[in-house]
Order: C-alpha cells, then sequence, then structure tokens
C-alpha cells in the first residue's frame, strides 16, 4: 500500500515543505499551514465576539478556520433560519408552486379547508 505526502506551500514565503508525517495541517481551502490550534481558536473568539448572537449565529468550539492567502479567516457557523423565512409548509413541503393557501402546501391547504381552519 503506496501512501502519497503532499507538499505544503507557506503563504508568507512561498517555501515548499513536507510536513511530518504525524502533523495535522489546518483545515484550509486555500492553503495548507500545519495546524495551529491556539490560532484557530483566537479567529473561533473573534468571531464570536463580533458576530455570535445566541439562538441566531453560533459558532462551535471546534468549528472549521479555514485560511486564505488574505490576512484573515474564514470561521464556520450556524446561522438560524425560521421556516417563516422559507417556501415550506409546516409539514416540510414545498408551498411556492401555487397550489397553497396561507402558508400552507397544497395538501395541507386542502386538508385545513376540509376541516374547516387554515392555520400555518
Amino acid at each position: 500500500m503506496t501512501t502519497s505526502v503532499t507538499s505544503v506551500t507557506c503563504p508568507q514565503c512561498g517555501h515548499h515543505y513536507l510536513p511530518p508525517p504525524d502533523e495535522p495541517t489546518a483545515q484550509s481551502g486555500e492553503t495548507d499551514l500545519p495546524a495551529d490550534p491556539a490560532k484557530d481558536e483566537a479567529y473561533r473568539e473573534a468571531a464570536t465576539d463580533e458576530y455570535g448572537d445566541e439562538g441566531r449565529i453560533e459558532i462551535d468550539a471546534d468549528a472549521k478556520v479555514s485560511y486564505g492567502d488574505d490576512d484573515g479567516a474564514y470561521v464556520a457557523a450556524w446561522v438560524w433560519v425560521d421556516r417563516d423565512l422559507t417556501p415550506l409548509c409546516k409539514c416540510g413541503a414545498r408551498n411556492d408552486d401555487g397550489e397553497g393557501f396561507d402558508g400552507l402546501c397544497g395538501s395541507c391547504a386542502d386538508r385545513a379547508e376540509a376541516e374547516g381552519t387554515f392555520e400555518s
């Protein structure tokens, strides 16, 4: 069984090197730097301080940090989206096909009409 080793490029100097086999690499889209947990944590903390909003925008303690060529990083976050902002019925079906009523899909609208209720 052959294992391939990928070289890593330093974004500051452009030098290519082979990381030691036991050295993890950063989770990255643009560059593969050696993992730096303290640096990742600093970006996570900054993202939480700047953008975190309990229940709306949340950053996990182990969120992916992706470094680019610029002086910064992307930090993965969870963003809450209320169903009312989507074209989805409470049953999960799409309600934007012209068949529904009052936020309900066609099936739920038909059921609500038959039952005499139109709650969404």
